[in-house]
């Protein structure tokens, strides 16, 4: 596939999850394209722990306990993943 074809099917599938982050609401259509193409898909059974020490997690399916708040569709953490080393 071509990266700009590879870019606008990842953005259709995972635009409005990318755009469910604050600070890329208003981003332009290719970034959240290019951003889209880099995100990876992590399934979790129930009661695993989930280790997302500097990730941005996207909650697209289910329900997760994070720091003593109940998360589920559309939710988002790690929002300061840019910042860990």
């Amino acid at each position: 596939m071509s990266p700009r074809l590879r870019g606008d099917i990842a953005s259709r599938m995972l635009g409005p999850q990318v755009r469910s982050v604050w600070y890329f609401t208003d981003a332009s259509d290719g970034f959240v394209a290019a951003i889209a193409v880099k995100v990876n898909t992590e399934v979790f059974n129930k009661a695993e722990d989930i280790r997302a020490a500097g990730k941005l997690c996207i909650m697209n399916k289910g329900i997760v306990v994070r720091a003593g708040m109940i998360k589920c569709q559309g939710s988002t953490w790690g929002e300061d993943f840019v910042l860990s080393p």
